[in-house]
This record gives C-alpha cells, sequence and structure tokens, in this order.
C-alpha cells in the first residue's frame, strides 16, 4: 500500500518568462485522483512537469509526504519528506519508447532504471494487454498499443504518484476502459493519479480543476 500525499502551498507556475497561475494551494491524500482542465495554453502541461520535479516553481511550494508508520504505535504516524524522484511516476504526450527495442526489452530497461524488481515485466505487460506483442519492436506498435506500453511503464515504476498528461489520447475505447481500471487500482492501493484532459475519462470520485480562474493573464514573471 502507498502512504503518499501531495500537498502544494501558493504554488505559481510560469514558462518562457509568462506566469501562467498563481496561488495554486491543495492537498490530496492517498486514494485520490484530480483532473486538471481548460483550454490549450491554460498552462496543464507546465503543472504536470512542475509537479513531477521536471520544471522549477516560480514561487510556492511542493511536498511529497509519506506516513511512517511504526509497528508499536500506528497512530502516532509522522509524515516523512519524499523526494519527486522516489514519488512520481511521469507520462508526458511522448511514450518514453525507443523505435528499436522490443516491448518486453523496454519495459526491464524501466524496470531496471526505477522499478520494483519483484514485478515481472510479463504480468505488467499482461495487464495492459501487450504480453502477445512482447517482441515486437515498438516502432511496429500503433499509437494506442504505444500508450498501453507507457502505461506500464508507470505501472512497473511502482511510484505512489502517477502524473499522466492526455494518457486517453490515443486510446480507443476498450483502452481508455483499460486506463480507468488502471488508475483505480493504483488509487485502491493508495496511490494518487494526476491527468490533463479534454475529454471525460469516466473515473469515479475524481476532484476536477479547471485552470481557467487561476490564469495570471501573461503576466511576466
Amino acid at each position: 500500500m502507498f502512504e503518499t500525499s501531495l500537498i502544494l502551498k501558493a504554488l505559481c507556475v510560469a514558462r518562457a518568462g509568462r506566469v501562467l497561475m498563481r496561488d495554486l494551494t491543495l492537498s490530496l491524500e492517498p486514494g485520490s485522483a484530480l483532473l486538471l482542465t481548460g483550454p490549450n495554453g491554460v498552462g496543464k502541461t507546465s503543472l504536470l512537469r512542475t509537479l513531477a520535479g521536471l520544471l522549477a516553481a516560480q514561487s510556492g511550494e511542493v511536498h511529497y509526504q509519506r506516513a511512517s508508520l511504526r509497528e508499536d504505535a500506528a497512530h502516532n504516524a509522522k509524515p516523512q519528506a519524499q523526494s519527486h524522484e522516489d514519488a512520481v511516476a511521469y507520462l508526458s504526450h511522448a511514450d518514453g519508447l525507443k523505435a528499436t527495442e522490443t516491448v518486453a526489452e523496454a519495459l526491464t530497461f524501466w524496470r531496471t532504471l526505477h522499478g520494483a524488481p519483484d514485478i515481472p515485466a510479463r504480468l505488467v505487460l499482461k495487464q495492459v494487454g501487450m504480453e502477445r506483442l512482447s517482441r515486437r519492436p515498438c516502432a511496429r506498435l500503433s499509437a494506442g498499443q504505444k500508450r498501453r506500453v507507457a502505461l506500464a511503464r508507470v505501472m512497473i515504476s511502482h511510484r505512489p504518484i502517477w502524473i499522466l498528461d492526455e494518457p486517453a489520447a490515443p486510446l480507443d475505447t476498450a483502452g481508455r476502459a483499460l486506463l480507468a481500471d488502471l488508475c483505480q487500482g493504483h488509487r485502491d492501493q493508495g496511490g494518487i493519479v494526476i491527468a490533463a484532459t479534454h475529454v471525460d475519462l469516466g473515473w469515479t470520485q475524481a476532484q476536477s480543476l479547471d485552470l481557467v480562474p487561476l490564469q495570471a493573464e501573461g503576466i511576466r514573471a
């Protein structure tokens, strides 16, 4: 089970010297899902990259806090700071796959890099419906198949917080249902999912955050 919370305090996000949003404060507990909405250019991707530690915040704070449970007194749990490297699995518009690698090779690489060694790559590929294509080079996959493999990469990272940028974009109806099931399964284990989306993902009990009211009207940093 995951026990990491995400806390934002007065976060200000900027891109190329232009402030996109100010004073974003929220807290997500284990099992939460947050959907970021708004038109193109509102700052969804920039916010996701900031939460993933890939873009420095203009100001404010991002905290990943993991509960530290003592065996003899769980009720005295104290939060511990956690780095984004240990807390976050990030899926951008790009799937993070090398064209010349097979599906199995790609997933084995990611598991070796930052995954859980006790999670078999074959099992994860089966969960995303890609086991029969494990020997196929990634260059020969359709866009939807690549996204399924990318989701497997996120799963095998064994990170408590999934940050997904338009995860359903290349998926068909069956793929979107699979995405919903995988994210719900992660939440059932105490994980957190944050996704930017232009479509209704059909996720249950998910919070929604419209970024338009947070826009800083093109203010220069």
